[in-house]
């Protein structure tokens, strides 16, 4: 929405009173500021020259009674707020895609307490999280929350996102280090959590807030509890010949002791990332790991560590690396290294339990790899749990489309493709085949016998399968769910008085304004048992719904089979 004129003067006049004229601005050169962030997509549409998404007011608040006033502002005139904190973000959720106000924090940057007592230490949440870091360096304690952004991002942007630090394995998640915060709600209201995290006594409304993006509300104020800065901090690197070699090793260590830092790098970011950011060259599976604390403690984690590398064939290449790594963690992403245009990247990290992270890892990385020409998918693992692990994975295009707009859809397709390749690997894929069989004129002697190959598999709960196999369902088989034309053709089917009930699904690839769509459509009978499952793809074939009848005949020709003479049978015996 924009506001001009009269509507424009009298909500800029009441921000203005509810801040100070001189923390609102209105002018071009300010708002580009709060257009573009990390994400490669604004920067690429101000490159090419085009029209970036800009808020209508900039905003810059300086304590939760005035941040209280903007919101309550922005609910009587409708407007949208997006919360702005460093614009350290690589995704594009802080841009005000909708204009409106952009609610910068970094006025509310005060250190408010620190108790050296409890462990604990209070700030707003404007505050650069370096700062509050050296805040509690200086009394000789960490928050110990060090993420690639460390430098930038604000505290409320941490919180926000429920941020993971790259010593989460040790520490935890910025949710396990945030004790309480301050909240101003969408009306206004402000309102506090508990000092503490509840305990057996009702909902947690701190967890609540953590990792909300700024949807629930506007935090102004945490309070996080410090550790004491650790006596040693010793760096380690090894190489494994494989990644799947490197996550048996890294679960091992990870149930067996806790480094504060460990990250497993798969083959192609190895020879990527690893070698630009540390100079590192070899081939394999790279990982860096970090263990610290008491040092008499330490020696007997080192000590279990080399044991378990050792076991599981790496190759220890001593500190070096992986100091220059933990000198390097901020600049990883961020200047000088993070990708540039005409660079296109996406992001697609996935957590799992260690049964499945490894298929996920695969199954992403072979959907992204053999469908999309010219795109590099990289890979880490990080952020380490005793059950299992972050998977954080991109596809990177060094040659993009010149047109933004294909850009935008190309990385849109490969996105989507990467992800549903995460959730979708669970049911059974296997290697596509023409035959399943082939038998002698006279049926006496079997000549060929298809042994598919398992390309993938996905675990998921018995109950999630259940609601698709009931959502395929009612799509053939119930009107109110279904669109006439594959009711009609589908519905109810049976073939000689037998019910041969079908499951199915429609499709449509929508390829952009002025082109026909491509169809697509998916069906496996019969529903409880099934024998046949048929997909179609037709290209500009408009909708799925229209192959619905191409897959009736189908379904008629193979159920068939069984009715017709034998002449017709072996003729047809390609089919069985």
């Amino acid at each position: 929405m924009e506001f001009r004129g009269y509507m424009h003067s009298m909500i800029l006049s009441e921000l203005e009173d509810a801040v100070g004229m001189e923390n609102v601005s209105t002018g071009i050169g300010q708002k580009l500021a709060y257009g573009t962030d990390y994400f490669w997509i604004p920067r690429m549409v101000l490159d090419k020259g085009g029209e970036p998404v800009l808020p209508d007011f900039v905003v810059r608040p300086g304590s939760a009674e005035e941040v209280s006033k903007v919101l309550r502002i922005a609910n009587y005139y409708k407007l949208p707020v997006q919360t702005w904190g460093g614009g350290s973000g690589s995704q594009g959720g802080a841009l005000p895609v909708a204009g409106g106000i952009s609610l910068d924090t970094k006025r509310m940057d005060k250190l408010l307490d620190i108790d050296t007592e409890s462990g604990t230490i209070t700030c707003e949440t404007g505050m650069i999280f370096q700062t509050l870091e050296w805040y509690a360096n200086e009394k000789g304690y960490s928050v110990m929350h060090m993420p690639s952004c460390l430098t930038c991002c604000t505290v409320g942007g941490a919180l926000a996102h429920n941020g993971i630090g790259i010593l989460s394995t040790k520490y935890g998640k910025i949710d396990d280090q945030c004790l309480s915060v301050e909240v101003v709600l969408p009306n206004g209201d402000i309102i506090n959590t508990l000092p503490v995290p509840k305990h057996s006594s009702g909902p947690n409304l701190l967890s609540l807030f953590l990792g909300s993006e700024g949807t629930l509300g506007i935090m102004t104020k945490a309070r996080f509890k410090m550790v004491k800065l650790p006596e040693v901090r010793r760096h380690h690197a090894f190489l494994f010949d494989s990644i799947s070699t490197g996550y048996s090793a890294c679960r091992e260590i990870v149930q067996t002791v806790k480094p504060s830092v460990m990250r497993l790098f798969d083959e192609a970011e190895t020879v990527s990332i690893i070698k630009k950011v540390i100079g590192f060259e070899k081939k394999g599976a790279f990982m860096n790991l970090t263990v610290e604390g008491i040092a008499r403690i330490v020696d007997v984690e080192e000590e279990l560590i080399l044991a378990i590398a050792k076991k599981y064939g790496a190759e220890y290449l001593g500190s070096e690396y992986g100091e220059k790594w933990f000198e390097n963690r901020i600049t990883f992403f961020y200047p000088g290294h993070i990708m540039n245009n005409p660079q296109m990247f996406g992001t697609m990290d996935t957590i799992s339990t260690y049964d499945n992270i490894e298929k996920i890892y695969w199954a992403m990385k072979r959907t992204v790899e053999e469908n999309f020409s010219g795109v590099r998918f990289i890979s880490h693992s990080s952020h380490w749990y005793d059950w299992g692990c972050m998977n954080y994975s991109r596809f990177i295009i060094d040659e993009p489309p010149d047109d933004e707009q294909e850009c935008i859809r190309l990385h849109n397709r490969i996105w989507n493709a990467g992800v549903r390749a995460a959730i979708a690997n669970g049911g059974t894929r296997h290697s596509a085949a023409l035959l399943k069989s082939v038998r002698s004129y006279d049926y006496s002697r079997q000549l060929y016998q298809n042994k598919t190959e398992v390309l993938s598999t996905v675990d998921s709960a018995d109950y999630n399968w259940a609601a698709v196999q009931r959502g395929m369902y009612l799509m053939a088989n119930d009107i109110t769910s279904s669109s006439n034309t594959v009711y009609y053709t589908l519905g109810n089917y049976s073939y000689n008085g037998v019910s041969l009930p079908v499951a199915a699904k429609t499709g449509t690839s929508q390829l952009g304004e002025g082109k026909t769509n491509n169809a697509i459509f998916m069906c496996y009978a019969p529903f409880d048992d099934p024998e046949i499952a048929v997909a179609i793809v037709v290209e500009r074939g408009l909708s799925g719904a229209n192959l619905s009848r191409m897959a009736r005949n189908v379904l008629d020709a193979y159920f068939s089979l069984g009715s017709i003479s034998n002449t017709a049978e072996r003729e047809n015996s390609l089919l069985k």
